[in-house]
């Protein structure tokens, strides 16, 4: 074995011995399931929370209408069609 892997590996398992160590104040990550989906989730909610509260702190000075429902991400646009109706004058179909 030449000097560098020697010492590379030398280095690498006093790193490990550092590593197995929380830090102070942490714990090791213990959630189980899709991880990225469980934070794709927790976003979306934090999103809607803030959403709907700006749009009652607004009030009326924006003409806007918005759409909750729970559920996956998809495009209904029955909502957008009526909102063109009734604040822009779009014609019906």
């Amino acid at each position: 074995m030449n000097p560098t892997s020697l010492l590379t590996a030398a280095f690498l398992i006093a790193l490990s011995a550092f590593a197995s160590d929380p830090l102070p104040g942490t714990a090791p990550l213990t959630a189980e399931g899709d991880l990225a989906a469980q934070m794709v989730a927790g976003i979306d909610r934090s999103l809607d929370r803030e959403t709907r509260h700006l749009r009652e702190r607004r009030g009326d000075y924006w003409r806007i209408a918005i759409e909750f429902f729970d559920g996956p991400h998809t495009i209904h646009g029955e909502g957008t069609f009526e909102f063109l109706h009734k604040h822009l004058d779009w014609p019906v179909p």
